[in-house]
């Protein structure tokens, strides 16, 4: 059938309709005229294969990477970067809409390609690679222009000794620091410091933004939001203080990660801080009869449903919510807005060029009581 494509969706597909159906289209760009063939179909969508371009959208161009179509790392690399923008703020827009209308134009990444200081690659009948699109295939990587080159280079330079210590199906993660170290993760924690000014441990195979430059954005957003010099701080799902770091003018920090690795490298990172390796919703039960002026949550895709209640309970004066998913975030404003919560500002930001990943960073402040 022939479709035209209207938009992008959130994990990275080109959505259009056609014939009654919404049609997801792996490799489709907003304005694309598209023949294409349905190849799963359910009762209120069907995904669709490209059989050929029959008209490209202006905002269609050559992927930059030679495998692009092939490889799930950057589904967007057919995409014009200016689009990828519109697109995500759109993302971010449509999700928030019964929620919010104050939401700042998305902050865009100073680079689309070189950009990434953190990888994980898999190996499998004796290559490395990244996982196909839909699919548990593999494709072998030599070569990635989404990686930092540095990174890029010492991968290659190492392949045969990592080759050598995964088995079949094993993993290996990699981080290179701001000074150009490179960390690998194989069999276990490993350590490196991806301070600048000062150190700050962490694991190639823990959490980490895909992006150093941009996850220096990010955090400079966070301190700006929060305002905690003189306060009280409680932050949630801390990781190991990839935000905490910054924070240490609060006047106190209780800073809660699940995470017990985390959370040891944590306690090293921020001295400062009293940390507890609890879920959040049990530290928040513990903290019931505590103050906290200020409240910072960076939870997982799946948002923080379980710990808005015990937040909500503290009184905070203001919460700044980070999210790496607009839907379950959606749905958490709306429970924080049902709580007394009102939305000062809505600031997305592009971590990822050429994929659908988009960070969001929210300021909710206490509504004046009447």
């Amino acid at each position: 059938m022939i479709v035209i494509i209207d938009s992008l969706a959130f994990g990275g597909e080109a959505v259009g309709r056609a014939d009654g159906l919404v049609l997801f289209v792996a490799g489709g760009v907003p304005g694309d005229e598209l023949e294409v063939r349905v190849v799963e179909r359910k009762p209120r969508f069907a995904r669709a294969e490209i059989v050929r371009v029959v008209r490209p959208s202006p905002d269609r161009i050559e992927p930059p990477c030679p495998i692009a179509h092939e490889c799930g790392g950057c589904p967007w690399q057919m995409v014009a970067v200016s689009a990828q923008l519109r697109e995500k703020e759109t993302i971010v827009r449509r999700a928030l809409g019964r929620v919010s209308d104050k939401i700042d134009p998305i902050l865009e990444a100073p680079a689309s390609l070189g950009y990434r200081t953190r990888v994980k690659m898999t190996k499998r009948e004796g290559v490395l690679g990244f996982q196909a699109r839909k699919s548990h295939r593999l494709v072998a990587i030599d070569h990635c222009v989404a990686l930092d080159p540095r990174l890029d280079a010492a991968l290659n330079q190492s392949r045969a000794k990592i080759l050598a210590k995964l088995a079949e199906g094993d993993s290996v993660s990699a981080v290179i620091s701001p000074k150009g170290e490179v960390g690998l993760s194989t069999d276990g924690e490993q350590l490196i410091d991806v301070g600048e000014e000062r150190s700050h441990v962490t694991s190639p195979s823990g959490f980490q933004q895909a992006s150093e430059v941009q996850n220096r954005v990010l955090r400079a957003l966070v301190r700006d939001a929060l305002d905690v010099g003189g306060y009280d701080l409680l932050e949630l799902y801390a990781g190991d203080g990839n935000f905490t770091r910054d924070l240490t003018d609060a006047r106190k920090i209780v800073a809660v990660e699940s995470d017990r690795a985390a959370a040891a490298r944590l306690s090293k990172n921020v001295s400062s801080a009293r940390v507890l390796a609890l879920p959040s919703e049990i530290a928040l039960a513990q903290l019931s009869a505590d103050k906290f002026d200020r409240v910072l949550l960076d939870p997982p895709r799946a948002g923080a449903k379980e710990a808005i209640a015990g937040i909500a309970r503290l009184e905070p004066e203001r919460i700044v919510y980070v999210s790496c998913d607009p839907m379950t975030l959606a749905r958490d404003l709306a429970d924080f807005k049902s709580r007394g919560y009102e939305i000062a500002r809505v600031q997305p930001i592009d971590m990822m060029p050429h994929t659908s990943h988009v960070e969001t960073v929210v300021t909710l402040v206490r509504a004046a009581r009447a």
